[in-house]
């Protein structure tokens, strides 16, 4: 790591000064990539100090850590650890200092997979370390404001929050501040990715899980000290980020659509999900299979490319449509069929060819009027397949940038898309269509285009492809029954708000269709999307690199393990939110009447109706914390260690977001016509 860190502080500086080619070193290089390394090298090696000042208690390892830790103490992002930065130097210097009379004895150091030991090279690196100092120099406005004053004062507000939450409560503020630092650079990338797969929706607000979905990971990771991948981290964050946007969607627009059509709606789902879900392409082949000689620049990891633009990164997108190419800024367009060059180039619709060069186009006997930027209709009307839709001359603009429809912006700009291969022959519907003339039709097929994205994210995905039948057929299984999940509960909220009963303000479910045992394990549970995203990680973390492989006790445990960590995270996030489901008419766990115990106290109050109700359900919490502990106990004998080490972070960042709901909602919620608030 210490050469690693030289060589990027070296390249940082020569790309600050103008020194090297700017073209040729792409910005998501520069403004991702090397500070989020850095930062993670610096970190690693802060925490990995031991308590005599040692690094693995060897001279000249710890001579190496602080010959790492010096230049990276000079970045002027991480001035909040300098303290804490220069007494690890301290302490191991001082190390150093106390064994000098050993520098010569050569220890044996496993150094680019050959263990090896030179007295005169330890004495020197030795001596070198004892002497140097955290520089002091000039560091260019372009090194500082990768990360501006905005996000460290946001960090420092989210640095308050976290250190309410277990487990971080107990954690130094430093170790806390940089895992929030490292977060940072995830949580601008998670934003310009955030419609990729579900489309705005005016119905939803208050989309704050985007700044904490990457510090559950980076934060966990950090605290139990987890080797993991951090591509890895990066397809968890988008999961974690599609589970909030998944709950949205399906109780404002899909619920709505299928109101009324409950079963047409299930067999949707059964068949994206049961039936093998067709192959994508991947983004660089073009028509025929074949790869592009010329793939697009940046960094590509997994499908999904990425490119920085003023430090901010953004996720290049190809948008699809019907599985023809949609490009914006003067590139080509098919839609149905049908070929769109733009900025003066050829334009087929429906079989019919227009040309822009001339400003003037016949398409089906409509006059259609073209001045590189703007369409205009002849009487404000185009037929296309027999169906009208009438156009204002300002409601649509073509600029390259984005389109226009009755005053609000669909940005198809592909600078803020994002790539992935399963989702390429799938339109992304970025606008509501209330209020406009699209068909029933339409509508259900816009739906379902969405739900296939979704499915096809997880299913698709390439390490899933490569993990074993069995990993597939139960993710498939768990993915679908996460889905129907989601209709059962909202079956549920209707019914209790046809049959509750009140005493004294307390709301009990007075016909529920089942006990609340059998609810809180199976569609509560299955409602938090644990149980997929757990097979899902188990794809990712196979031995070695390879694919999981387990045998009937490992998944049988494995299975067990995951809904006990299922029900335990929902029975934590209704202990954090009693008050607002009671307000909001949706149905929380002591909504059962197993909560009403016989013998309490017909004139209580209800704020001391609800305290013995959560103290009940934080007693059957902890209850199902128990079991998941035996649990885990049982399956670690038996499984390969760095498997375990991953499925304890998949453990705590589930129970984390358990625990932040205690303290803060951060889901997304739903925007009544009245103005009220709904959960999502």
């Amino acid at each position: 790591m210490m050469l690693t860190a030289q060589a990027f502080l070296l390249l940082l500086r020569r790309w600050a000064r103008n020194e090297l080619d700017l073209e040729a070193v792409p910005k998501s290089l520069m403004y991702q990539a090397v500070p989020r390394t850095l930062l993670d090298i610096l970190g690693r090696t802060m925490r990995s100090q031991q308590d005599d000042g040692s690094w693995e208690s060897k001279r000249e390892v710890t001579a190496y850590a602080v010959l790492t830790l010096a230049p990276l103490l000079s970045l002027p992002w991480v001035d909040f650890l300098k303290p804490e930065g220069i007494a690890c130097m301290y302490r191991g210097k001082a190390y150093l200092e106390n064994n000098r009379h050993q520098w010569r004895v050569a220890e044996r150091v496993w150094v680019e997979k050959t263990v090896y030991g030179s007295p005169n090279l330890s004495q020197a690196y030795c001596l070198a370390a004892l002497k140097i100092v955290v520089p002091t120099m000039f560091v260019s406005a372009r090194i500082s404001d990768m990360f501006p004053s905005q996000v460290a004062k946001k960090i420092a507000k989210m640095s308050g929050f976290f250190a309410q939450v277990i487990p971080f409560s107990c954690a130094p503020k430093w170790k806390l501040h940089l895992s929030l630092f490292q977060s940072a650079g995830y949580a601008v990338a998670l934003k310009a990715c955030r419609y990729d797969i579900f489309p705005p929706i005016e119905k939803a607000s208050d989309e704050k899980y985007q700044e904490y979905i990457p510090f559950t990971w980076i934060g966990c990771r950090d605290s139990l000290s987890t080797p993991i991948p951090s591509q890895t981290l990066w397809e968890m964050m988008l999961v974690s980020m599609s589970n909030f946007q998944i709950d949205a969607y399906m109780e404002t627009v899909v619920f709505e659509r299928y109101s009324g059509r409950l079963p047409k709606l299930k067999d949707l789902i059964r068949s994206l999900c049961g039936d093998r879900p067709q192959k994508r392409k991947r983004a660089e082949e073009d028509e025929s299979g074949a790869f592009s000689e010329n793939p697009a620049n940046g960094s590509v990891a997994n499908g999904w490319e990425r490119t920085a633009t003023n430090g901010a990164l953004k996720c290049q997108k190809q948008e699809h449509s019907n599985g023809h190419h949609i490009h914006a800024n003067g590139n080509q367009v098919h839609a149905n069929g049908n070929q769109v060059h733009a900025n003066g180039n050829q334009v087929r619709a429906n079989g019919n060819q227009v040309h822009a060069n001339g400003n003037q186009v016949h398409a089906n006997g409509n006059q259609v009027h073209a001045n590189g930027n703007q369409f205009r209709a002849n009487g404000n009307q185009v037929h296309t397949n027999d169906k009208d839709i009438q156009l204002d001359s300002k409601d649509v603009q073509m600029n390259g940038k984005g389109v226009h429809t009755n005053g609000k912006d669909i940005h198809q700009n592909r600078e803020t898309r994002s790539k992935n291969p399963a989702l390429s022959d799938i339109p992304v519907d970025t606008f509501s269509t209330e209020g406009s003339n699209t068909t029933s039709d339409e509508k259900d097929k816009n739906v379902e285009e969405v739900l296939t994205r979704f499915v096809n994210f997880a299913l698709q995905h390439p390490k899933v492809l490569a993990s074993p039948a069995p990993l597939r057929r139960w993710l498939a299984h768990e993915l679908q029954t996460f889905l129907l999940a989601h209709i059962t509960h909202m079956e549920d909220c209707e019914a209790l708000a046809q049959s509750a009963t009140f005493t004294n303000g307390s709301v009990t479910w007075g016909k529920p269709r089942t006990t609340f045992f059998s609810w809180v394990r199976t569609t509560s549970a299955d409602h938090t999307s644990c149980p997929y995203s757990f097979v899902f990680f188990l794809c990712l973390i196979g031995e070695d690199g390879g694919a999981m492989k387990m045998n009937v006790h490992q998944r049988y445990a494995l299975e067990d393990a995951c809904r006990h960590l299922a029900t335990m995270c929902r029975q934590y996030n209704d202990l954090g939110s009693v008050a607002r489901d009671q307000e909001e008419k949706n149905l929380n766990s002591v909504n059962f009447p197993e909560f009403d115990v016989e013998g309490t106290n017909a004139t209580a109050t209800l704020e001391e109706r609800t305290n013995r109700k959560k103290r009940d359900l934080l007693a059957i919490a902890e209850y199902e914390r128990r079991c998941l502990d035996r649990v885990i106990a049982e399956l670690e004998p038996s499984l390969d260690a760095r498997v375990m080490e991953k499925l304890r972070l998949f453990i705590q960042v589930t129970d984390l977001y358990g625990q932040i709901y205690v303290v803060r909602d951060i889901g997304i919620r739903r925007v009544e016509g009245d103005g009220a608030m709904l959960k999502a």
